[in-house]
């Protein structure tokens, strides 16, 4: 078979060269745009992070064996003096309007905090959305099951204005927001950004240190462009995945690493088994070099 292989290369560069070319630009834009709907980086998929042992993992198990609880996005609020009695009615009004904005939004369940329970910080139900220090407290928002994709964002959005609005009441106040797809969502934004600075690096020195070993840009740049296409041939692959099965976020980076280095390795070998057979021939003639080139791909892999 690998003869045929070679044989079918032998007499078809350009064919092969175009066919692999448009491959690899298919891929690689199918990965990033997605063409008609989301890309690759937009449906990657993230597991929960667990601590074994944890009391953050047994929480976990006892809310998974309730049953799937719907999506909540929370805002920690920090740098307000909860400890004045006098400052409490102050901090109520200034978070009606974003109660009221919140509640509104089609696809918002409920809105918790300390100012909507009755005689807010006096309820005992308060003690869990209330900082020990009292300096901060816990904004929560329960999104319905059937709610929108927009409804997270547009939740997320009018959040982010509340310490703005407790200015006037608290001016060192200041939030942290956070939700599970927040969280799903900056994992895949940093998984991006490695692949982009690991290739930048990996890329240029494995050139580096081929060109040392076979001499020239040539015999060493052409690993390097199989690399390449297996990495974006890879990445389209895990496209079209996603529409069968949850794909999880590092196996972006799996997918890299190993596209390079077997690109490389066995680019490597092909180069040096394809040198290995040029020399063999009683005259180096460029017309023995196909036959020499099909040998190469048939013996690739085994002992001389």
């Amino acid at each position: 078979m690998f003869d045929l292989i070679g044989r079918f290369v032998a007499r078809h560069p350009r064919v092969v060269v175009l066919v692999w070319a448009l491959l690899a630009v298919v891929c690689g834009t199918a990965a990033l745009t997605g063409f008609a709907g989301p890309g690759l980086f937009e449906r990657l998929q993230t597991g929960a992070p667990v601590v074994p042992g944890s009391e953050s993992e047994e929480g976990r198990e006892i809310l998974t064996a309730e049953g799937e609880s719907p999506e909540q996005v929370s805002m920690v609020v920090q740098g307000v003096d909860l400890a004045d009695p006098a400052a409490l009615p102050e901090l109520a009004a200034a978070l009606e309007p974003a109660h009221t904005d919140l509640a509104a939004l089609d696809g918002v369940e409920s809105v918790v905090d300390p100012f909507v329970l009755p005689d807010m910080l006096a309820n005992p139900a308060a003690a869990g959305l209330v900082s020990a220090e009292q300096d901060g407290f816990l904004m929560v928002v329960v999104l319905a099951d059937d709610a929108e994709e927009g409804v997270h964002d547009a939740v997320v959005e009018r959040l982010r204005e509340v310490p703005a609005e407790l200015a006037g009441t608290a001016p060192g106040a200041s939030g942290i927001v956070s939700s599970n797809t927040l969280f799903a969502d900056a994992i895949v934004e940093q998984v991006q950004e490695d692949l982009v600075a690991g290739e930048a690096v990996a890329l240029p020195v494995a050139l580096l240190i081929m060109v040392v070993v076979f001499g020239g840009f040539l015999a060493a740049g052409l690993p390097l462009i199989g690399a390449v296409v297996s990495i974006v041939g890879g990445l389209g692959i895990l496209l079209a995945l996603t529409y069968s099965m949850n794909v999880d976020s590092f196996v972006v980076n799996v997918v890299t690493v190993l596209s390079l280095a077997l690109s490389i390795d066995y680019g490597l070998l092909v180069v040096s088994r394809y040198r290995e057979e040029i020399h063999r021939l009683e005259r180096d003639r460029p017309a023995e070099a196909a036959p020499a080139g099909r040998r190469r791909r048939r013996r690739a892999g085994r002992d001389p």
